[in-house]
């Protein structure tokens, strides 16, 4: 009861028996649309407060939304009596409910919050309805890696929840490689783990795993091994092998390029006043070893030859081409982790100009295309999955790039995978 508060005296409201109402004042802010058992006349809002007029001696007030009964406010159980003309204040919180969004990695992983599983999508991602200043403690687990068990919880003052970003560790344990031969590479599904030397020790993820051991002069030696928490070690005797062809594996690699473009007939002159365009390359190869020191690469790529000297009518000429490398090797260790090569071989292709095709024809269309050939001499140096190139080009289309072609040298970079 608010005792100094004389509004239901001063603004008085009589009910339908002819007796005058008291007030009750409930404190519910951010809440709409709120509606109330037992008034008398409207009810006014004013700032997160609802003034409502009641009958004298009511034993409680029932409030609701559109749809749920929210609470019931018993004035009896609290041993008050709602007496006329008299104002009574009710203060109510209301609970917050949010959601909490797991995103975890790896995405077969389970994921349990206060003891309950929590089920996560083929993406790995999960969520759970909370309330406010309520403690959470959650447990991520997978066969393999690393337990992850904390808490969280969110705060009134939190304005958004942020996500839960989980990546577990592995597990992971020591294995020791005792072999015939001095030094292997060390693959795990095909997922190179380094080289190791003979009675060394590496860690590496516990799971059961298809090993691959190669070495120089040695056939592969394979096996499934499981690797466990305790004492792990793999006991390997290769075979030696007269195709050390086959311990060196065929790579994919992907590269950007650039350069310049002169005539041919300014190939003694190649300087800045000669240059006639800009070529620019993107191009996937994939290289195989015939021998050793002896490589085939095959690619395709796609170049645009920029620049306004070797426009024809204001349009690009454009080619995808399709180069054939034979490649003399010089390996910088083992295997063909590092290696430096160059190489030669022709290049072919078709050309074309890129055309707008508001403003492309039949006939110029014919006119504007053709066979691309050529050759290319190249140096390539590849670092572990990185590759440094430079190669000088001679290409030529008779319809698109016309004269005698070009001589285009050219840096390029890539990626092996």
């Amino acid at each position: 009861m608010l005792l100094n508060d004389l509004t239901a005296s001063k603004y008085q409201r009589k009910d339908s028996n002819g007796k005058t109402c008291a007030i009750i004042r409930v404190q519910l802010p951010t809440v709409k649309g709120i509606q109330f058992s037992k008034h008398v006349g409207d009810v006014k809002h004013n700032s997160g407060e609802y003034i409502v007029y009641v009958s004298p001696g009511i034993k409680s007030l029932t409030i609701t939304n559109d749809v749920n009964t929210l609470c019931v406010v018993d004035f009896a159980k609290e041993g008050i009596e709602i007496s006329s003309k008299r104002v009574y204040q009710v203060v109510l919180s209301q609970e917050q409910s949010l959601n909490k969004v797991f995103k975890i990695e790896p995405v077969n992983a389970s994921l349990f919050v206060n003891g309950q599983i929590v089920s996560l999508s083929e993406d790995g991602v999960g969520s759970i309805e909370c309330e406010v200043d309520k403690m959470y403690n959650y447990t991520i687990s997978a066969s393999g890696y690393e337990t992850i068990e904390d808490a969280f919880m969110i705060s009134p003052e939190d304005e958004t929840v942020e996500p839960i970003n989980v990546t577990l560790d592995r597990k992971m344990a020591m294995v020791k490689f005792q072999s015939n031969v001095d030094n292997v590479e060390v693959l795990l599904n095909d997922e190179s783990w380094g080289v190791v030397d003979n009675g060394q020790q590496i860690e590496l993820p516990i799971g059961t795993w298809n090993v691959r051991l190669v070495a120089d002069k040695y056939d592969d030696w394979m096996s499934k091994v499981t690797v466990t928490e305790q004492s792990n070690i793999i006991n390997a005797s290769l075979k030696k092998s007269e195709d050390v062809s086959k311990k060196l594996r065929s790579r994919t690699s992907f590269y950007v390029g650039g350069g310049f473009a002169f005539p041919l007939e300014s190939r003694t002159e190649m300087n800045k006043e000669n240059v006639k365009g800009y070529p620019v390359r993107l191009g996937l190869d994939f290289e195989t070893y015939m021998k050793r020191w002896l490589t085939f690469r095959i690619g395709i790529e796609a170049m645009a030859l920029c620049g306004n000297d070797i426009q024809i009518d204001d349009k690009t000429p454009f080619s995808v081409n399709i180069p054939l490398v034979f490649s003399i090797n010089a390996p910088l260790g083992k295997f063909n982790r590092n290696h430096f090569s160059v190489g030669l071989g022709p290049v072919i292709g078709y050309a074309s100009l890129l055309e707008d095709e508001e403003n492309s024809s039949n006939s110029s269309t014919e006119e504007n295309q053709g066979l691309l050939l050529g050759g290319r001499v190249e140096a390539r140096f590849s670092f572990n999955h990185f590759i440094l190139g430079v190669n000088l080009d001679y290409l030529n289309s008779e319809k698109v790039i016309g004269g005698d072609g070009i001589i285009a040298p050219m840096v390029s970079l890539g990626y092996k995978f």
